[in-house]
């Protein structure tokens, strides 16, 4: 409030925030529960402290658009905290992320093989990205059709997404 700005919840070096939150000034300095998904941090689930539900919280900035995992973030920040990247606003972390790595790859074994496991796994969330459009009975026919060569070489894989994985996390706004 001192700075001018609404409330918001910082996690991992993100700030977090919806409209029930950005409206109600009296809930700063609350602790709170979140509900994560270490798979997709784009968007997070908070509760309050009579276990009331405050809703989904989106990350601001690039942090809310790209699906990323708790590991690729705590990587980014701690490469950032090390000076080894650099990233300004309206830049997307985990491109910048991307790119050191692929620097570093032409030196560097391990980094090429980190960059060949992202890769796979963010096709891999891709494919299931697209089952699960798939699966919504407003969609188009012909979207529908667009998408069925990735399904199937999703089935012809027999590559099976993984249940994500929920932590909990109570800290101070």
């Amino acid at each position: 409030m001192k700075a001018g700005r609404r409330p918001y919840i910082h996690f991992e070096g993100v700030d977090y925030r919806n409209e029930i939150l950005t409206e109600n000034y009296t809930l700063v300095n609350t602790k709170i529960t979140l509900k994560i998904n270490v798979e997709d941090l784009r968007v997070v689930f908070a509760y309050l402290p009579d276990g009331s539900e405050l809703g989904f919280l989106k990350a601001q900035g690039k942090w809310g658009i790209r699906k990323h995992t708790l590991k690729v973030r705590k990587t980014i920040n701690k490469l950032a905290n090390k000076g080894d990247i650099h990233y300004g606003e309206g830049q997307d972390p985990i491109e910048v992320y991307h790119d050191f790595l692929r620097e570093k790859a032409k030196k560097n074994k391990q980094a090429r093989n980190l960059i060949a496991k992202q890769q796979k796994e963010m096709k891999d969330k891709y494919k299931e990205d697209v089952k699960m459009y798939n699966n919504q009975s407003d969609i188009e026919p012909t979207e529908k059709l667009k998408s069925e060569n990735v399904e199937s070489l999703y089935k012809k894989t027999n590559l099976r997404p993984k249940k994500a994985k929920l932590e909990r996390f109570s800290f101070n706004s």
